[in-house]
């Protein structure tokens, strides 16, 4: 009887540690995100000239841009987490602006029929937000 408590209660246990581990990951991607789009903005303002992010969804994952040193990043998010909608690509004009501004969401599922959801709006200045939302399907 203690044996089949303790498996039951190691499994749900484990349930909350992997849906935090999903939570965490989310939540540096965005603001990883975040900051990459303010280096994009730095290099468009510091070389003059416009500075693309481009974003790849699902199933890349990943996101490219060329930071103020000309080296292309290319970065992949890691796995359960998936971009499902982008602006793409993310223009930072010379004076830092976003044409329109931009938007992207990404998506991590989480125990039962919930997802969470953060979307990094970046608004007509060139300045991201980021905003997380959890959805149940």
């Amino acid at each position: 009887m203690v044996v089949v408590l303790l498996v039951i209660s190691l499994t749900v246990a484990m349930a909350l540690v992997r849906e935090r581990l999903q939570l965490a990951r989310a939540r540096v991607s965005a603001q990883q995100f975040a900051v990459h789009l303010r280096s994009a903005r730095f290099t468009a303002v510091s070389q003059r000239s416009a500075a693309d992010v481009v974003v790849s969804a699902d199933p890349e994952n990943s996101y490219e841009f060329t930071d103020v040193r000309g080296t292309t990043r290319t970065v992949r998010l890691p796995h359960g987490v998936r971009i499902v909608s982008s602006s793409s690509p993310i223009r930072f004009q010379a004076n830092g602006s976003v044409t329109g501004g931009a938007s992207t969401v990404l998506e991590v599922e989480l125990s039962g029929d919930r997802v969470e959801r953060w979307t990094i709006d970046t608004v007509a200045l060139g300045v991201p937000r980021v905003s997380r939302q959890r959805v149940d399907l």
